[in-house]
């Protein structure tokens, strides 16, 4: 099986998959070795720890540098957070989105940035006709920025998120990643409101536990485990992690956050 049909499989449940992020082989090795099934990139994280600031700032070579080391380190899939493509035309973003590629990288995120929706169905478009070029069955995953630029609110968020995700999904997608979403109802409206694997971040502390009650949509849900370990074990010690991956322990994720360095966005 190719790291790219791992990947998909994982997605396919039953149980859900906890992605931890990686910002250099060294944090990827250590991750894998705590038994993750596949490892992320944070696009914080790797931009930090280039001592560039999170958002499109970080040069496409040294994420593509990034990946190609990660890959190089561990036997499971790896997927790249993309950002926007870290370019606004379509094309442009989806080769860079072909160098992740070339460097390992069997899955993508794509975000929206709290756009309309119009850029990122065009982006994905070319990313799914760039992936497909070279042969790659990528996993791409689509952000909508809804809930974290609180461009609505509760159920009309929900809304919101449901719309945009059906747009992405006929775009090409194979994921939706819906980061802010924390109340279970509002989950229960997005993840069954789309046809597509729903992800939750590290700060939406329910959307695992609601799963766990609610089995039958369980599978459609993945969680990521954030930037907020980027440089220092102390931020979130890797025993942390691996009690996180075995035994779902949401309450170290929230030691993790209350130690959050904010000033490393301020490069």
């Amino acid at each position: 099986m190719t790291q790219a049909a791992a990947f998909r499989a994982l997605h396919a449940g039953p149980d859900p998959l906890i992605l931890a992020n990686a910002w250099d082989a060294g944090s990827a090795r250590l991750i894998a070795s705590l038994g993750a099934r596949a490892i992320a990139t944070s696009s914080a994280a790797v931009a930090w720890s280039h001592g560039y600031a999170d958002g499109h700032a970080l040069p496409i070579e040294a994420l593509a540098a990034t990946v190609r080391e990660i890959v190089r380190v561990v036997d499971v899939p790896v997927t790249a957070d993309a950002e926007g493509g870290y370019d606004d035309d379509p094309r442009a973003a989806a080769e860079n989105v072909g160098r992740l590629i070339d460097a390992g990288a069997v899955g993508v995120n794509l975000e929206d940035q709290g756009q309309a929706p119009d850029l990122l169905c065009a982006k994905i478009e070319a990313v799914r006709a760039v992936a497909d070029r070279k042969g790659v069955a990528l996993f791409v995953n689509a952000r909508t920025d809804v809930y974290l630029r609180r461009l609505a609110q509760g159920e009309a968020a929900a809304a919101e998120s449901v719309a945009r995700g059906r747009r992405y999904a006929e775009a090409g997608v194979d994921g939706l990643f819906v980061p802010g979403i924390a109340a279970p109802e509002e989950i229960r409206r997005v993840v069954e409101g789309v046809a597509l694997p729903v992800n939750g971040s590290e700060y939406c502390n329910t959307v695992l536990e609601y799963n766990t009650k609610e089995r039958s949509i369980s599978f459609r849900t993945e969680t990521s485990v954030g930037s907020f370990m980027t440089f220092n074990e102390r931020l979130f010690p890797f025993d942390a992690i691996a009690r996180v991956i075995d035994a779902q322990d949401w309450a170290l994720l929230e030691q993790g956050l209350a130690q959050r360095v904010r000033a490393l966005n301020e490069f």
